[in-house]
């Protein structure tokens, strides 16, 4: 691994080495774990707007891939300094028979039994090597209340759009809260009994291509859709328009929306210790960092693109209900005359989507739980004993699915949680660590470095202030 101790995260990007083909399996989790159902609130977001709502998409995913990259670059300074700490340790308790050891069983200490896992740094461990104390308890604290929440919301948006394949099907047999406990139960399988989230990787790779595939078929729908069937979706008879800037209320809501479609980098610990126990961090995280944005990126502006550009403001109304489709069929009523194949294709992709992608936020709620009890490496162990020391996860999908299951309001709820905890961990405090680790190393941040982080800091204020706001007006509404 080339040494990039003398560098900042911009100058190790602009100095990267040749980049190993092997990180696709990363990008694809990353990707399946943001690109799901709030998708189709892209473009309804766009119309609260106007054209701007685009570059807004642009700006918070280029934000997000920068502070993914900071995140990964501390991590890999965290782990030299843990890797070094154990070295010191090592040489001062265990310098004599280290080497009959290693000669009797034939290993160097980078075995695969689930001891490089055991010790690639968590979020938690990021903040306390950059902050402390309370770098510790306060990463730990938000990232804990994200992986619950998105674990509970994955279940929630499971039974929501299992739900409307239902009524678009004509059946109402199976209720949204008794899909959420056949969910669980199928949940049981990825996360009992599979040990990692590099065991699920062909689950994320389909889940991926479910997203691709519901953008695909939005896409279509948008150039088969007459834009004067969105006319009865205006709300008191207002006129459909495709304005470039609306107001700032729009602009806030459209706001709200974008930023709360990136959230991936809470899953970041879990996703690159493949990359750690290959040797290859440094000059693997650029490649996947480029190509699970471009992906975003791509999918996201397509989306939403296709659906403001047919719909207009006609997409912000009440009765699209900040779903694409929706409008796009031409805002149908209650009663499902024939069955839409657009939408009836989007939503089962969505909620098979959804459901091949709760293994990845659940491994890294679970690594976070199994650290804190320490029976991290038993859990990773194959066979009778693995299971045994995963049972804290049956406790951890049981909360998650009584919380889906009991509260109905958990959807606005989490936008207030997320608000704070999601903003604070994707765009906040990456930039502060990084910060603090630069200087701990004795670099200076440059200038343009410094404008990079204030914009990514601003996005993630602006997202944590409108979240906060509207996450209670829900709230509030719901009473």
């Amino acid at each position: 691994m080339p040494d990039k101790g003398a560098d900042g995260p911009l100058q190790s990007f602009l100095a990267r080495g040749p980049r190993p083909d092997h990180v696709r399996r990363a990008a694809l989790a990353y990707v399946c774990t943001q690109v799901g159902a709030g998708l189709l609130a892209l473009g309804p977001a766009v119309a609260h707007a106007g054209w701007v709502g685009i570059p807004i998409i642009v700006l918070c995913a280029c934000c997000a891939a920068y502070t993914s990259y900071l995140f990964g670059w501390i991590m890999l300074h965290t782990q030299a300094a843990l890797d070094s700490g154990r070295a010191t340790t090592t040489s001062d308790t265990d310098s004599e028979g280290s080497s009959e050891r290693t000669d009797s069983d034939g290993s160097d200490g980078s075995s695969s039994d689930g001891r490089d896992e055991e010790m690639f740094p968590s979020y938690e461990n990021i903040g306390y090597q950059a902050m402390g104390n309370f770098g510790y308890v306060v990463s730990k604290l938000l990232q804990c209340l994200m992986l619950v929440g998105v674990s509970t919301i994955f279940l929630v948006l499971i039974g929501v759009n299992a739900s409307q394949v239902e009524r678009i099907l004509g059946v109402d047999w199976l209720s949204k809260r008794s899909v959420i406990l056949v969910a669980a139960a199928f949940e049981l399988i990825p996360c009992y009994f599979m040990a990692t989230v590099k065991e699920t990787f062909l689950l994320t790779a389909l889940g991926s291509l479910c997203s691709a595939i519901c953008g695909v078929v939005v896409v279509a729908a948008a150039f088969t859709t007459d834009p004067s069937k969105l006319d009865g979706c205006l709300d008191d008879g207002a006129r459909n328009s495709w304005p470039l800037i609306t107001d700032v209320q729009g602009l806030c809501l459209c706001w709200n929306t974008v930023v709360f479609a990136f959230g991936g980098i809470n899953v970041l610990p879990s996703l690159l210790v493949d990359f750690h126990i290959r040797g290859v961090l440094a000059r693997a995280l650029v490649s996947f960092t480029w190509r699970s944005y471009s992906f975003i990126i791509v999918v996201y502006v397509a989306v939403a693109t296709a659906g403001f550009a047919v719909g207009g403001v006609a997409m912000a109304s009440q009765k699209v209900d900040s779903n694409v489709l929706i409008g796009l069929s031409g805002c149908p009523g209650d009663e499902v005359k024939s069955v839409n194949w657009s939408l009836l294709v989007a939503y089962s992709v969505i909620t098979l989507h959804v459901l091949l992608a709760f293994p990845v936020p659940f491994h890294s709620g679970t690594e976070t739980l199994e650290a804190t009890l320490g029976t991290r490496a038993g859990a990773l162990k194959s066979g009778l004993p693995g299971l045994m020391m995963r049972l804290p996860r049956l406790l951890f999908l049981g909360f998650c699915t009584a919380l889906a299951y009991s509260l109905p309001f958990f959807g606005a709820l989490l936008d207030v949680v997320a608000a704070i905890a999601g903003q604070g961990t994707v765009f906040i405090l990456p930039v502060l660590f990084s910060v603090a680790i630069q200087r701990q190393l004795g670099l200076r941040v440059p200038y343009y470095e410094w404008i990079v982080d204030f914009i990514c800091l601003l996005v993630g204020a602006l997202g944590a202030i409108t979240g906060v706001y509207y996450g209670t007006k829900e709230l509030a509404a719901l009473r």
